[in-house]
């Protein structure tokens, strides 16, 4: 599990560990988005290795999460008060995600996956365990053009984008 990692990357105690990622759970939402990814329809193989990456990147960005807060030192509940303040916008944007959760059609493992992305997990389009945790902002660039939007910039990975109808490219605004 998550607690070992984290015990040799922090020398913390597995209680302490224990009360960040509930933290972490309860800022992010992570309870929630893992019960969608588990309840959605996994009909072929390729859907449930997407629903199986998606829990796994979530794992990986809660254990990373917990070691970046846990490294600060003291109460565990202070810099998880501080990584949350850190974070709001993108903490913020992911809550807003997650309430597609609720709307009729909405693709659960895609919207985690979004919501994943924004909170700094997995970059969309990364190599698999090519790209680091927590990397920033999206490569592409989104700029106003007419009544629409024109992306420059890269993905330089889309897992079975070969057989993929639509792609989404999570993009930066241009200038913010």
């Amino acid at each position: 599990g998550d607690i070992g990692p984290v015990v040799r990357a922090t020398g913390r105690a597995i209680g302490e560990i224990t009360a960040a990622f509930d933290l972490v759970d309860a800022a992010a939402g992570v309870d929630r988005m893992v019960r969608a990814v588990r309840g959605a329809a996994t009909p072929n193989r390729w859907r449930s290795w997407l629903a199986r990456a998606t829990l796994d990147d979530l794992a990986d960005w809660r254990r990373h999460s917990v070691v970046e807060i846990l490294q600060e030192g003291g109460d565990p509940a202070d810099p998880v008060d501080g990584w949350a303040a850190q974070h709001e916008v993108a903490l913020a944007s992911a809550r807003r995600l997650l309430q597609a959760l609720d709307t009729q059609g909405a693709d659960p493992t895609t919207v985690v996956a979004v919501a994943l992305a924004e909170v700094g997990g997995v970059p969309m389009g990364s190599p698999p365990g090519g790209a680091p945790r927590l990397a920033g902002l999206p490569s592409v660039i989104a700029s106003p053009a007419g009544d629409g939007w024109t992306l420059s910039g890269s993905v330089s990975f889309v897992p079975f984008g070969m057989r993929a109808d639509v792609i989404l490219v999570p993009a930066q605004v241009a200038g913010g």
